[in-house]
């Protein structure tokens, strides 16, 4: 059992030295600022995509709410009306406009791909034609199986069959906790360039979306408690989004180096810096 405890503290201690090697904090705050640009083309390509399956009620509200308070700490939740107001101006404009638009949800992409590459040690990256199918199933078919998850767990909890176990508050968190599992196993799956063992991508997976779901709540704990209102009024809003977004980037890039560690032998590890000077 000392023995197992050691190993485990030697394996966390050799993935966060991997995070700090692949600058992993630097790249999320790139990412963060990229998410601010794609947020809204990303929601808005969710959205046509789940209008194709509209009859299927993935557009509901309620579960529309659900997502949003599963993802987004409640006290940023208020950008949920700014986001679909830019998603609903944006999906009016005309296609020439609303392709330079998604773009930049591709670009978001392609550094996480470049990102998960890096931490794969990955030297001869798909092709093109390759990683932009990959980007846009996620773009398009994650949200309609993210929805999908929710609608039915929604659907069951509220048949009679399952009435009293609907009065469980934790199934509530359980269903989208497996949802979102099967989000975050699909990006450290299929995305980097590597051949990924399905059993870790998805240890991985479970571990982040825990984590995530315990930084979300801890998160709002802390805005709720602090002085940033005082201090932006109004305004507390963006940097308070800014902050999460960037604490979601980090447990992602966390969830890698730990996905990636589990398919490779430690003892061949080399630090960046005498990676770059050899």
């Amino acid at each position: 059992m000392k023995e197992a405890r050691t190993n485990f503290i030697q394996a966390m201690l050799y993935c966060y030295q991997q995070f700090r090697d692949d600058r992993c904090q630097v790249v999320a705050g790139a990412l963060t600022l990229q998410t601010l640009f794609a947020i809204v083309p990303a929601i808005t390509i969710a959205y046509v995509s789940l209008a194709t399956f509209e009859g299927l009620g993935f557009m509901d509200t309620t579960v529309e709410a659900r997502l949003f308070a599963f993802i987004v700490p409640e006290s940023v939740g208020a950008v949920r009306a700014y986001i679909e107001q830019f998603s609903a101006q944006a999906r009016s404009l005309s296609v020439p406009s609303g392709i330079l638009l998604g773009l930049t949800a591709f670009l978001m992409l392609g550094t996480i791909e470049r990102t998960l590459n890096d931490i794969w040690r990955v030297e001869s990256p798909r092709s093109g034609l390759g990683r932009w199918l990959i980007y846009l199933g996620l773009l398009t078919l994650g949200p309609v199986l993210l929805f999908a998850g929710l609608t039915a767990s929604i659907y069951v909890l509220s048949t009679p069959y399952f009435e009293i176990l609907a009065r469980w508050q934790p199934l509530l968190f359980i269903f989208p906790l497996l949802t979102s599992s099967l989000m975050y196993t699909a990006l450290y799956y299929w995305v980097p360039s590597a051949k990924v063992t399905f059993r870790h991508a998805l240890l991985g997976g479970i571990g982040v979306a825990v984590i995530f779901d315990v930084a979300r709540l801890g998160f709002a704990l802390v805005m709720q408690y602090s002085s940033i209102t005082l201090v932006y009024g109004a305004f507390a809003v963006l940097p308070g989004l800014l902050l999460w977004v960037y604490l979601a980037w980090l447990i992602i890039l966390g969830g890698a180096e730990v996905v990636a560690f589990l398919g490779k032998n430690t003892a061949g590890y080399v630090p960046a810096k005498q990676r770059t000077n050899a």
